[in-house]
C-alpha cells in the first residue's frame, strides 16, 4: 500500500473526528488543487494523481465517511476533463459511463446544478470531439429546458425575468 502505517494512523485518527460536513470542505481542497493541476495542463500527473486517489484514497475513507458517492463521481469527472484535454476519447467514454454510473446515487440539490451542468456541458464537448453532433444537441436541448424549468422556479422567488438570457458558457 502507498500509505505508511504512520501516515494511515494519522489519516484514521483525523477521520475519526469529521463529520461529512467537515471533510467535505478539506476534500474541495484537494479537487480544486487538481482543477489546478489540469488548468496548468499538467494532465499526465493530474491522471496518475487521480488513479491514486481513486484506488487508494477513497477505499480507505469510506471506511470513516458514509456517502463517498459524490466523491467518486468528482473524481471521474476530473478524470474525464483531463481525458478530454489529452484527447484520449477512449478514456473519456470510460469516464462518462462511470459518471454516469454515480449521478443517480449523488444527492443533487439545487445549490449543486451548477455542477451537473457542468458535467453535461463536458459531455456535449465530447460528443462533438467525436462527431456526434445530433445527440450532442439533443442533450443541449434538454439542459436548456431544464434550464428554463429551474429559473422558472427561482422566479417564484425573486425576479430573475431575463436571467436565461444573460447566461453563458464557458466550454461551449
Amino acid at each position: 500500500a502507498a500509505f505508511s502505517n504512520e501516515f494511515e494512523d494519522v489519516l484514521s485518527d483525523t477521520l475519526a473526528t469529521m463529520d461529512s460536513k467537515l471533510f467535505s470542505i478539506h476534500y474541495n481542497m484537494l479537487s480544486a488543487y487538481i482543477t489546478n493541476i489540469i488548468t496548468q495542463r499538467k494532465l499526465d500527473y493530474a491522471c496518475e494523481l487521480i488513479r491514486r486517489l481513486q484506488v487508494e484514497f477513497l477505499p480507505f475513507i469510506g471506511k470513516y465517511i458514509r456517502n463517498i458517492n459524490k466523491y467518486h463521481f468528482d473524481l471521474a469527472f476530473q478524470m474525464f476533463t483531463a481525458a478530454s484535454h489529452k484527447g484520449d476519447h477512449n478514456l473519456s467514454t470510460k469516464c462518462i459511463a462511470e459518471c454516469d454510473s454515480y449521478l443517480g446515487r449523488l444527492d443533487i440539490s439545487y445549490e449543486s446544478l451548477d455542477y451537473y451542468f457542468s458535467y453535461k456541458i463536458r459531455v456535449v464537448e465530447h460528443l462533438k470531439n467525436v462527431f456526434r453532433f445530433s445527440e450532442a444537441l439533443k442533450m443541449l436541448e434538454k439542459l436548456e429546458e431544464l434550464q428554463d424549468n429551474l429559473i422558472s422556479t427561482y422566479s417564484l422567488v425573486g425576479d430573475f425575468e431575463g436571467l436565461g438570457s444573460d447566461i453563458k458558457s464557458v466550454t461551449l
